[in-house]
């Protein structure tokens, strides 16, 4: 039997970890540990960036600049939509009131045939309702003589004054049909609402109604166009491989990504 040796008191311990584990230092420890939530996982911990450290972009500049073209020119035709889309739904409200209040004036009037509008003396913008005349040009009421079929209650609008001051002497696609112009020197602009065509008259259709980017499609369809655009996409990135000059390349590869966001996109939602 061998006595071991005595170790000597020079040599430390070492820590050994397992292979492919890597030790961290205890101030490193200490803040994991803190940073540890109440779950037992470890949370976020924030370190310092390093220094002299940037990110670039690799983004070639004219695609880029082509890329940030691309979507001012969508913007500007969203907004472009929008104010076409606001004025179409001002003109259709607009042409509703009229309707609702032909139906007023008849019910009231049964021998009415014409509404007459006139300017505004102080807004030029909004008509003012004057007269209510028969199919031989009769005056039947006159509101500078008497105002009360002017002030009958006209649900939803307080009264049928209200109702007609609010129609637009600019925006007049609610008289398609339904009324006629006439400028006069005094009064400046009259409209002769025909009230039983305003009666029997359609609602506007909006200018896009029959534009196939906006009509409602089928899932049949919608699946057929997915897979349409998935077929556009596998053509794009053969002419983006086969492409010879950048700009070109860079073109493909801006239409390509493009499609792909609003396939992605219609998946999604």
């Amino acid at each position: 039997w061998a006595r071991p040796e005595a170790r000597s008191p020079n040599i430390h311990a070492v820590c050994r970890t397992p292979t492919g584990m890597t030790s961290i230092s205890a101030s490193a420890k200490a803040a994991q540990d803190t940073a540890r939530g109440n779950d037992g996982k470890f949370g976020i911990q924030h370190h310092r960036e390093a220094a002299g450290v940037a990110l670039v972009s690799t983004e070639d500049p004219r695609a880029r600049a082509r890329r940030l073209r691309d979507q001012h020119s969508a913007l500007l035709e969203h907004q472009r939509r929008a104010a076409a889309d606001k004025r179409f739904f001002e003109a259709a409200m607009d042409r509703i009131t009229v309707q609702l209040v032909s139906e007023r004036l008849v019910a009231d009037h049964p021998t009415a045939t014409h509404l007459r509008l006139v300017q505004n003396d102080e807004d030029l913008t909004r008509y003012d309702a004057r007269q209510i005349l028969d199919a031989a040009g009769n005056m039947l009421a006159d509101s500078q003589l008497d105002r009360t079929w002017l002030e009958k209650d006209f649900s939803p609008i307080a009264d049928i004054e209200d109702a007609l001051s609010d129609i637009s002497v600019d925006n007049d696609g609610w008289a398609d049909g339904i009324a006629e112009v006439h400028d006069d020197p005094h009064e400046g602009e009259i409209r002769l609402v025909d009230l039983h065509a305003a009666i029997q008259a359609s609602p506007l259709q909006h200018p896009d109604s029959r534009d196939p980017r906006r009509m409602p499609l089928s899932y049949e369809q919608q699946d057929a166009l997915v897979e349409a655009g998935f077929m556009a996409i596998d053509a794009l990135d053969t002419r983006v491989e086969d492409a010879d000059e950048l700009e070109v390349r860079n073109r493909l590869e801006a239409q390509r990504l493009a499609l792909e966001s609003v396939l992605g996109a219609n998946l999604q939602g």
